[in-house]
């Protein structure tokens, strides 16, 4: 394998790891690898388009030195953002919580930003090689196409996939997932989101930057329909009590016939915290 192969790899290998460990850190192998998997089909294009962006920019180096740090650094930041909504649980900044409601609700928008700018990069190296009748062997086939024309048709429309994006993100509702609610007690924030309702089964991610988190969630929890029935925990799939940091599963029994409206309460603190889901 060639030096500027190699770079190319170890660039797509850094981003992933950083990835990995930014999240680990935060919430657990078990949470990066399930956010990981949900967004795989941006994740990997962004990945692989960084380190044939690097790749690229080995290859031509003396002719293109300033162009990777524009490109690459969106990139790397996109793929941070990603995991960005985490920060909160190192960094105990009040101003934050804003922010990381932001970026939770954003990853798939951050993601195709940095894949739009991995293309862009891409295309102005290939022009730059093309210039100077310097592509690579396999990728030199290309040469009777316009690229500078590609790279400056990708600029352009950029900004219109972006809002298309961001509008689709905000305003279209989701079928296949549900919507994270957040709460605040005694300096704890709540994260629920429901994974599934047949039967129901929720995420929960519990962090605070003081004191420790001795909550039993197979004993504090329950779930009620809008029927009135309320059902116990069938099982807790996670964390042990204890700790900064507290994440995993809530397991629930069938709910009996249908249902418009899902109420679960945790019992925790100086009163219980309600989560509501229509």
């Amino acid at each position: 394998m060639r030096k500027e192969q190699v770079y190319g790899v170890v660039a797509s290998l850094s981003l992933i790891g950083s990835y990995f460990l930014i999240v680990s850190i935060a919430q657990g192998f078990e949470h990066a690898l399930e956010s990981f998997l949900s967004l795989w089909y941006l994740m990997l294009p962004l990945i692989t388009g960084f380190g044939f962006q690097v790749y690229l920019f080995s290859y031509i180096r003396q002719k293109a030195v300033a162009g990777i740090a524009a490109t690459g650094g969106v990139s790397t930041g996109s793929m941070a953002a990603c995991c960005a909504h985490h920060i909160a649980d190192v960094l105990p900044i009040a101003g934050l919580s804003g922010a990381t409601l932001f970026f939770s609700n954003y990853q798939p928008l951050f993601l195709i930003i940095g894949i739009l700018s991995n293309a862009v990069g891409i295309m102005h190296f290939l022009s730059i090689a093309k210039k100077h009748s310097s592509l690579p062997d396999f990728i030199k086939p290309i040469s009777k196409y316009n690229i500078k024309a590609v790279r400056d048709h990708i600029l352009m429309l950029s900004p219109a996939v972006i809002v298309l994006s961001f509008i689709l993100l905000t305003f279209v509702p989701s079928t296949t997932s549900f919507k994270t609610i957040t709460e605040s007690q005694n300096s704890i924030s709540y994260d629920i989101t429901p994974i599934s309702l047949e039967p129901p089964v929720f995420s929960v991610s519990v962090n605070t930057h003081s004191g420790s988190l001795d909550s039993d969630f197979s004993k504090n929890s329950v779930l009620e329909d809008n029927k009135g029935n309320k059902y116990t925990p069938l099982r807790w799939e996670g964390s042990p009590p204890g700790g900064h940091h507290i994440t995993g599963k809530l397991f629930f029994p069938e709910i009996k016939g249908e249902t418009g409206q899902v109420k679960l309460t945790i019992s925790s603190g100086n009163s219980p915290l309600s989560f509501t889901w229509v």
